[in-house]
């Protein structure tokens, strides 16, 4: 290593003591739509400054690399202008460089335009025009990214990127020249793991590189000094436990920084490079504040300048300045509402001649809270470009047409690597790979099953496969050779998603879109038949009318209707399209639609409960979480709406729901990055209805993100005169400083719910988990989750999600999952069966001579289905949850002869109990029942039970009891909580007669007794009670109607 500068330095950085600055804060960007994010600068020797960065959906919908000349008085030189020239693709997270003649380099990640995924392109800046970009990288198996750019002798630079290889990312290297990329690619780090955030300095001579490995549980930040010609020296260690590099140099003073593990998250760490070769220093302890973006800076006299955020509370952006060997003064308030690029070695600050400090950043500028900006301590000179011939800037959304030309830079030898060998699953269940990166990040991964496939949708792909994994369709969504391209969808298509319609045995995907102009559109498609491989109906539906903002869309199918809802980011409008479903299910032409909008400040984002076949007739619910202001709801309710009359008059009504207090989600931390993963509003991104209950799922929690997840009994709202109820809930709480967001829930017909999530932390990489519940479960809880696919490298574009899939299969033996996982090569996903086991159905008579024999031997969750007889029998649940099912109340009867009480169901079960008389209780209260839980008790017959203290139905649970007669009980009365279903009836007498009037004189006396005792022991006359014999029961029957009838 080059041994120059002063020895190291103790830098005290107390993240929370800044001092304010009279610092200017310059929007670069022109563009305002969408993200400018990812800024990098350079500088040449009079000061001059050119800005980059990338701009989200600039370019038809596609990232593409913008930038700006600045002179050196902070004043714009130019106008925002495009950098590259290739359209087809993503263009991201641009690097430069300028050598002292104020020569550049621009380098950036292309996607796809070497025929894998990024490839490393550059363009040269000559001083007045920029030239034709220029491939970099010769390997092209993979994924290139993560580009930092050092100026050469001449007008040479030195490139530097990660490269996939089989022993993990690595860091490579290649010489740049105007004429093309010189010299050969060659690797610049060795050893394990895997190598990342590499960061460029020049020194005399050549260059020195630093680098992140990470390697299982161990993260080490390395530097190698490399020669003019190519020559790497030997790595060596700069710091342990540390991650995020980035270096600078005025050729004398070597100035390194890096972000070293804390308790309380990262703290920055520098060192001058000395003869010595001093110890890390510690920079910036953090209590309590999250730090990254760590950059560094020095100007031509040896003053060193450090950089960084504080992500939260708020976005700030810091620094320090030193002296030529002396100490760090205090720290300096850059800018607030802004940030530094976060895990990316680029150069992210310059020190001028004078000591003024620039620091190039993402964040608020005036009105625009997504802009490039330009952050100074002050004028670093007086220098003005005075001729630049750049392309004429371009600030709308630019149509990219599908036959645009793509710059012939790569050689015609190449030839495509097969695709890596699927990973096995990580339980015994069924799983597979599934898409992998499209370019668009993240990839918003959705899946719908049908009997014999699955469907997944991400950002940039749609996909079919049999249910063992073999791929049978795939198509990308964007643009005119696309899945949607039929119906003249242009470039920018996202936020995908896709249904299983069980009534109609179809598929059903879609998607968003933004055009050129201002258009915003619904993309539908739907299969012929339950096969993804055949044809597809697709449609180009225009929301437009409405504003040209579309995004995060929602798709449900009803029993007639399709239903698209979207967000338009006002935020002020949530439309919901109502689509004729017959006509989209044969290809024809669209007709007859509705339209219903939510307007209002923070009314967006809601979820649409996806439902199945099981109960014709119900509405499509929607499912909405408080935005803070604006909508209504508070923090400690969700409002419940159902659309009425879709394709007629439609309509909604509203129900807020009183659920557990929650709160906007934290950001999530992550192993081996600053970068945190951000979770937006605490929105229902997956909601279903099923078995008469919406089951819902949202991530929540301001110190620390959890999943929340609900089972809400709508009692038949709207339509019954109830009104729903929060049946239960939970969070899926892994314990400290673990984070779960991301969720997505599925249930099947037979109420078993498997929900899948991301879970993440600080010592962990974000990974795909699920967690399932059956319903013999408790009340509130969920069986322990597991790892279905651990990632292997951490996410540092901020963005993970923004969404997952769950889908039933149709057979109820399986719940299908989606979401992404990351390995060092980018996003993947995975798809995942996670297996549910039917319920054990038995029979009584048949399999079992009584009904207590089937209830003490069968599983939980079994079903018990009862045929036309009378049991003279009590029957005790056990603190399992069964469904029970009898031939209706008239034949089915369980009689307990005045023994007790007739059901028992304690210990919190969630049972069903279906078409029976229940009768012959007697006890001192609950002589019918007595229920701690929440069953469903329906269609039954309650008669003739004698309490001698009170309530035939005693209940300390919540039991939901509809359709049910309850009569000549004594007393007729249910205590103490109860639900009422509807449809249940109090009568003094039961239909059909009182069997107690044995003589038939109307009124019970002392002659029916007699007429009772007279035929003891026999059947027919006095077998009042109907239990084939006539015996002490009878009589006690007889005098529980006494003077009756």
């Amino acid at each position: 290593m080059r041994k120059t500068g002063a020895l190291g330095i103790t830098i005290v950085l107390c993240a929370g003591c800044a001092v304010h600055h009279d610092t200017q804060i310059e929007r670069l960007s022109q563009f305002a739509p969408s993200a400018q994010d990812h800024v990098a600068l350079a500088a040449d020797g009079e000061d001059r400054v050119l800005v980059t960065w990338d701009s989200r959906r600039q370019q038809g919908g596609f990232y593409g690399i913008q930038g700006r000349f600045l002179h050196a008085d902070g004043t714009f030189a130019s106008e925002e202008f495009t950098i590259n020239t290739n359209v087809q693709g993503h263009q991201m997270h641009p690097a430069v460089c300028m050598n002292a003649d104020g020569e550049a380099w621009a380098a950036w990640t292309s996607w796809g335009q070497d025929g894998q995924e990024g490839g490393i392109v550059a363009r040269w800046f000559d001083g007045f025009s920029w030239h034709d970009e220029v491939a970099v990288n010769v390997q092209r198996h993979g994924h290139q990214n993560e580009v930092v750019l050092s100026a050469g002798a001449g007008d040479t630079a030195m490139a530097v990127w990660t490269s996939p290889t089989e022993e993990g990312r690595r860091v490579h290297a290649r010489l740049l020249h105007p004429d093309g990329a010189s010299g050969s690619e060659f690797d610049v780090s060795t050893g394990s793991g895997h190598h990342a955030s590499p960061s460029i300095a020049s020194i005399p001579g050549g260059w020195v590189i630093v680098w992140a490995s990470r390697d299982d549980e161990r993260f080490t930040v390395h530097a190698v000094e490399m020669t003019a010609d190519g020559t790497v020296g030997e790595p060596r260690i700069l710091a342990a436990d540390a991650i995020e590099p980035a270096i600078a140099s005025n050729g004398q003073t070597v100035l390194a920084t890096w972000l070293a593990r804390d308790p309380h998250g990262w703290q920055v760490q520098a060192q001058r490079l000395g003869i010595d070769d001093a110890p890390q220093t510690i920079a910036a302890p953090t209590p309590g504040r999250w730090i990254s973006g760590a950059a560094a800076a020095v100007d031509p006299e040896g003053r060193c300048g450090v950089a960084w955020n504080i992500d939260k509370p708020v976005h700030e952006v810091h620094a320090r300045i030193a002296e030529p060997g002396g100490w760090f003064g205090e720290s300096i308030l850059l800018g607030e509402g802004a940030h530094l690029e976060r895990a990316r070695g680029t150069a992210r600050l310059h020190m001028s001649g004078n000591g003024t400090l620039l620091a190039a950043a993402g964040g608020s500028a005036g009105d625009d809270r997504k802009a490039a900006t330009l952050l100074a301590t002050g004028r670093a000179g007086t220098a003005r470009w005075t001729s630049l011939d750049l392309p004429q800037p371009d600030l709308t959304y630019a149509m990219v047409q599908a036959n645009a030309p793509i710059p012939p830079i790569w050689d015609p030898e190449f030839r495509p690597v097969p695709p890596p060998v699927n990973a096995r699953p990580q339980r015994g269940d069924i799983g597979f790979a599934g898409m992998g990166p499209t370019g668009w990040t993240p990839p918003d991964p959705d899946l719908a099953a049908g009997p014999n496939h699955v469907v997944e949708v991400v950002n940039g792909g749609i996909a079919g496969y049999t249910h063992s994994g073999q791929l049978v369709f795939q198509d990308e969504i964007e643009d005119s050779y696309g899945f949607w391209g039929e119906v003249g969808a242009t470039s920018f298509v996202f936020d995908p998603e896709v249904v299983y319609d069980q009534r109609s045995n179809r598929f059903f995907a879609m998607a968003n879109e933004r055009s050129g102009g201002g258009g915003s559109y619904f993309l539908l498609a739907v299969s012929e038949n339950s096969s993804p491989a055949g044809a597809w109906h697709k449609y180009r539906l225009s929301m437009s009318h409405i504003d040209d903002d579309i995004d995060s869309p929602n798709l449900a199918v009803g029993d007639d209707a399709v239903y698209l809802s979207c967000d338009m980011f006002g935020p002020d409008k949530y439309p919901i399209l109502m689509v004729p479903k017959e006509q989209v299910l044969v290809g024809d032409p669209v007709s007859g639609t509705r339209e219903l909008m939510l307007s209002g400040s923070g009314n967006q984002s809601l979820g649409l409960a996806r439902s199945t076949d099981d109960e014709p007739g119900v509405p499509q619910f929607m499912l909405q979480s408080s935005e803070g202001s604006g909508n209504g709801v508070n923090f400690n309710e969700v409002r419940i709406h159902a659309i009425l009359d879709p394709l007629g008059t439609p309509s909604t009504q509203s129900f807020d729901l009183q659920v557990p207090t929650y709160s906007y989600p934290s950001q999530v931390p992550q192993q081996g990055t600053s970068t945190q993963h951000y979770l937006f509003e605490p929105r229902f991104w997956s909601c279903m209805y099923r078995n008469g209950s919406i089951w819902a799922v949202h991530h929540v929690g301001s110190s620390r993100a959890r999943v929340r997840w609900y089972e809400i009994d709508l009692r038949g709202w709207p339509d019954s005169g109830q009104v729903p109820t929060l049946a239960q809930s939970g969070e899926i709480d892994e314990g400290t400083g673990i984070y779960t967001f991301f969720p997505s829930i599925a249930v099947d017909g037979n109420n078993n719910v498997c929900i899948v999530f991301a879970r993440s932390a600080s010592n962990e990489y974000t990974s795909m988990w699920r967690a399932l519940r059956n319903p013999s479960d408790p009340s509130g809880t969920l069986q322990p989750a597991s790892l279905v696919k651990s990632s292997s490298a951490p996410e540092t574009s901020g963005r993970w999600g923004d969404y997952s899939g769950a889908s039933p299969d149709p057979d109820n033996t399986a719940i299908w999952l989606a979401h992404e996982w990351r390995d060092s090569g980018g996003w993947r996903t995975w798809i995942d069966k996670a297996g549910v086991e039917p319920p054990v159905t038995v029979q009584v008579p048949g399999d079992y001579a009584t009904i207590q024999a089937a209830i003490d031997d069968v599983p939980t969750g079994s079903i018990i289905q009862v045929g036309p007889g009378v049991y003279s029998e009590q029957i005790d649940f056990g603190g399992r949850s069964l469904s029970l099912y009898g031939s209706g109340a008239e034949e089915t009867i369980i009689d307990a002869q005045q023994q007790g009480t007739v059901v028992t169901l304690m210990d919190g079960e969630t049972s069903i109990i279906e078409g029976f008389t229940i009768t012959g209780g007697y006890m001192t209260t609950g002589s019918a029942f007595r229920i701690n839980g929440d069953p469903a008790i329906s269609d039954c017959i309650i008669r003739d039970n004698i309490a001698t203290s009170n309530y035939c139905i005693l209940s300390t649970g919540n039991p939901v009891i509809s359709g049910t007669l309850l009569c000549h009980n004594d007393p007729n009365v249910i205590g103490i909580t109860w639900v009422d279903g509807g449809g249940n009836s109090f009568e003094d007498t039961c239909p059909g007669g009182c069997s107690a009037d044995v003589d038939g004189d109307g009124t019970v006396g002392v002659n029916d007794v007699l007429l009772v005792i007279a035929n003891f022991g026999g059947s027919g006359s006095g077998d009042v009670n109907g239990d084939g014999v006539v015996d002490v029961s009878d009589i006690l029957f007889v005098i529980s109607w006494w003077g009756d009838c």
